[in-house]
C-alpha cells in the first residue's frame, strides 16, 4: 500500500497557474511508472457523515460532484470521473455501510484530474465520519488489511485543504506530532524515510 497526504486546494487552482499541478503531475507518472497500482481508495473532507458509520460509495461509477458555489463559470467545465470497484465496495461493506448518494467530490477529483488524467484504474470513495482520530486512524488499519488481502498494489489517497506539496513526508506542518507531544497521539512513529530535514 502507498498512502498519500494530498492538498485539493481551492477550487481556483483549476485556471491558475501554480507549480501544484505539475507536481501532482510528475508524482501520478511515478507511481503509475513505479507502482502500477491496482486501485485508488480516496478520502475526502468534503464526504462527511455527521453520524458514527463510515460510508463507502456503492454505485457503479464514481460521478464528479462539483460542490463548489458562486466561482468563476469557467471552473465548472472541469470534471473527473471514475468507475467504483463495486467488488471492493463489497468486500468493505462488512464494516462501512453502503451509500449511493455521493461519488468523487472537488476534494477527491481535483487531485485525482492531475494524477492519473487518462484514467484508467479503479477507484472506491470512503467518508469521514464523527468518530474520533483514534478510530479513524484504526479503521484506517482494519482496510488496508483488508485490501492487501487482495490488491499487492493500491493507492490511499487522504486529501486535505492544507496547502501542502504531496509528500507523506510534510504531515508535521499539521502540527501533528507523530513524537507523542502534540494533538494527536496516536501515531506511533515517524515514516522512516522522513528526515528531521524533509
Amino acid at each position: 500500500m502507498l498512502g498519500l497526504l494530498v492538498s485539493h486546494g481551492s477550487p481556483t487552482i483549476l485556471i491558475e497557474d501554480l507549480p501544484w499541478k505539475k507536481e501532482l503531475r510528475e508524482l501520478g507518472e511515478k507511481i503509475r511508472r513505479e507502482y502500477e497500482p491496482d486501485l485508488v481508495v480516496v478520502l475526502s473532507p468534503h464526504f462527511m457523515n455527521w453520524g458514527e458509520d463510515n460510508l463507502i460509495e456503492a454505485g457503479e461509477k464514481l460521478k464528479c460532484i462539483q460542490d463548489y458555489y458562486g466561482f468563476p463559470e469557467e471552473l465548472y467545465r472541469y470534471c473527473y470521473e471514475m468507475p467504483n470497484d463495486v467488488e471492493v465496495v463489497e468486500k468493505l461493506s462488512t464494516f462501512l455501510r453502503k451509500d449511493y448518494k455521493w461519488g468523487l467530490d472537488h476534494g477527491g477529483w481535483i487531485p485525482l484530474y492531475y494524477m492519473f488524467p487518462e484514467g484508467g484504474i479503479k477507484g472506491v470513495t470512503i467518508s469521514i465520519s464523527n468518530r474520533s482520530p483514534e478510530e479513524h486512524y484504526r479503521l484506517g488499519v482494519k482496510i488496508g488489511v483488508g485490501l492487501s488481502l487482495r490488491f499487492h498494489k493500491f493507492v490511499f489517497i487522504l486529501s486535505s485543504s492544507c496547502p501542502l506539496f504531496p509528500s507523506p513526508c510534510r504531515l508535521r506542518e499539521l502540527n501533528h506530532s507523530l513524537q507523542g507531544h502534540g494533538e494527536f497521539h496516536w501515531a506511533p512513529s515517524s515514516p522512516s524515510h522522513c528526515s528531521s530535514s524533509s
